[in-house]
């Protein structure tokens, strides 16, 4: 079996990088510890849009798991597949 071809991406790329063929998944960084990513929005959009399986993200930080987990699930939104801490 061929492996599946995945990236991650997040506010460090200003525009969603392209989504060529052979990507199978892509996922968005939501959370910074509890500070929303300001571009995951964009970027999900444009994964979801791109027909890819979208996976969400929260880069967790040295602080309240708790509330880095209730800011992580109220960033998602729908259409997400996977979901990584």
């Amino acid at each position: 079996m061929a492996p599946i071809e995945g990236i991650d991406i997040s506010h460090w790329q200003t525009r969603t990088p392209p989504l060529g063929t052979s990507l199978g998944f892509v996922f968005v960084r939501a959370v910074y510890g509890t500070t929303p990513d300001d571009r995951y929005a964009m970027h999900a959009a444009n994964v979801l849009a791109a027909g890819k399986v979208l996976g969400a993200y929260a880069f967790g930080r040295e602080a309240d798991g708790a509330a880095q987990a209730r800011a992580f699930l109220e960033v998602v939104g729908p259409g997400v597949k996977l979901l990584a801490l």
